[in-house]
C-alpha cells in the first residue's frame, strides 16, 4: 500500500465554474421567489399597495415645494400641511373638471338604453309576431336592465375603492412630505461609500 505524497495535488471533482454557476443558480431562485410572494402580498394588499405608491408619487412631485418652504423658516408640519392641502385642491379640482364633464350625459345613456327597450317592446306588441319570440324578447331586456343594474353597483364599488384609497393616499402623503427625508436617510443609514451613492 502506497501513500500519496503530500506534495501532490488533489484531484479537481467540480470545477469552478459549474460551483460559481451553482451559487449564481440559487440566487436567482431566491430573488424570483422573493419578488412572488411581494408581488402575491401586494395583489392581495391592492388598496395598501394602490395608496403608498399614489402617496409617494405626490410627495415625489410636491417635495421641492416642501424643501423651498422649510428653506424660507417654515417647519416640517407647517410645510408639509400646506403643500398636502394644495396638492389635494390640484387634485380634487382636476377631479371635479372632469365629472362636470361627463356627468351630464350619464342620466341621458339611461334614459336612451330605457327608451330604447320600451320601443322595442311596443314594436314587439303591435307586430303580428308569435308569443315565444315576445317572451324572450322581455327576457333581454330584463337581462339588460340587470345588466345596466349590476354595472351601477359596480360602479359605485369602484367609486368607494377610488376614494378610500385617495383618503388613506392623502394621509401617507402628509408624513411623506414631512419626514421622507429622515426615513430615506434611516433606510440608507447602513450603507457606506460607493453603495450609499
Amino acid at each position: 500500500m502506497t501513500l500519496q505524497e503530500p506534495d501532490q495535488p488533489a484531484r479537481v471533482v467540480v470545477p469552478d465554474w459549474l460551483i460559481n454557476a451553482g451559487a449564481i443558480a440559487w440566487r436567482v431562485v431566491a430573488a424570483v421567489a422573493l419578488a412572488g410572494v411581494i408581488v402575491l402580498i401586494a395583489t392581495e394588499l391592492f388598496t395598501v399597495t394602490a395608496s403608498a405608491l399614489l402617496a409617494v408619487i405626490m410627495a415625489a412631485t410636491f417635495s421641492p415645494f416642501v424643501i423651498g418652504l422649510r428653506n424660507r423658516g417654515w417647519s416640517r408640519t407647517a410645510a408639509a400641511g400646506l403643500v398636502t392641502v394644495v396638492a389635494v385642491l390640484l387634485v380634487l379640482g382636476t377631479l371635479a373638471l372632469i365629472t362636470l364633464a361627463l356627468a351630464p350625459y350619464v342620466p341621458e345613456v339611461a334614459s336612451r338604453v330605457q327608451d330604447g327597450i320600451a320601443t322595442i317592446r311596443q314594436e314587439l306588441a303591435a307586430a303580428s309576431i308569435p308569443q315565444q319570440t315576445i317572451d324572450a324578447a322581455e327576457g333581454a331586456s330584463a337581462q339588460v336592465e340587470a345588466a345596466i343594474g349590476a354595472a351601477i353597483g359596480t360602479l359605485v364599488e369602484r367609486v368607494a375603492m377610488v376614494a378610500t384609497i385617495g383618503l388613506f393616499a392623502l394621509f401617507l402623503t402628509f408624513f411623506f412630505l414631512q419626514d421622507g427625508d429622515k426615513a430615506w436617510g434611516w433606510a440608507f443609514q447602513a450603507t457606506t461609500g460607493r453603495a450609499r451613492e
